[in-house]
């Protein structure tokens, strides 16, 4: 594997012509010839906003699995868990495409995103009482906009008992 780095890397400078940086060209003869930059490794921390707890957590990526879709075409997916003191708490997967949407590099991403929440609740939630019980309740627009809804509705069914009983 090393020694394919190098190889691609003596083809950048002999390549170089000036137009880019050096670096910028090295990065793309890098790319073009299946080096892939990936957004965290195995080791690595990532941040999950958990509705079952209602915090966010941190995770630590124990596995990684790259599958090729098809020609030029692969995902890859992570596992992660969260434990405490050994104690095992939580676990997520995820791959690529979840980075930066519901699962995040650092804590204060993930904290931006749980006070926006357009990221952590899906609005798949069709009961009201869903929305009532969500933990990203006082964050998220759809309760808002839900809660507007249903006050605008007691108005009116308040004033028509009103205009009713005069």
């Amino acid at each position: 594997m090393r020694d394919r780095l190098v190889k691609l890397q003596c083809l950048a400078y002999d390549t170089f012509d000036g137009g880019k940086t050096s670096f910028e060209h090295t990065a793309d003869v890098l790319l073009e010839n299946g080096v892939v930059a990936l957004p965290c490794k195995v080791g690595d921390m990532v941040y999950s906003y958990n509705s079952e707890f209602g915090v966010i957590l941190p995770y630590f990526v124990e596995n990684l699995t790259i599958a090729y879709l098809e020609e030029n075409e692969s995902c890859y997916t992570y596992e992660a868990n969260c434990s405490n003191e050994n104690e095992f708490i939580d676990s997520i997967d995820f791959d690529c495409e979840d980075i930066g949407k519901t699962v995040f590099l650092t804590k204060e991403e993930a904290e931006r995103a749980l006070k926006s929440s357009k990221s952590i609740c899906d609005y798949t939630k069709t009961d009201w009482n869903d929305c009532c019980d969500c933990s990203a309740k006082d964050y998220c627009d759809k309760y808002n906009e839900r809660s507007e809804i249903i006050g605008e509705l007691l108005g009116e069914v308040i004033g028509e008992i009103k205009n009713e009983g005069r």
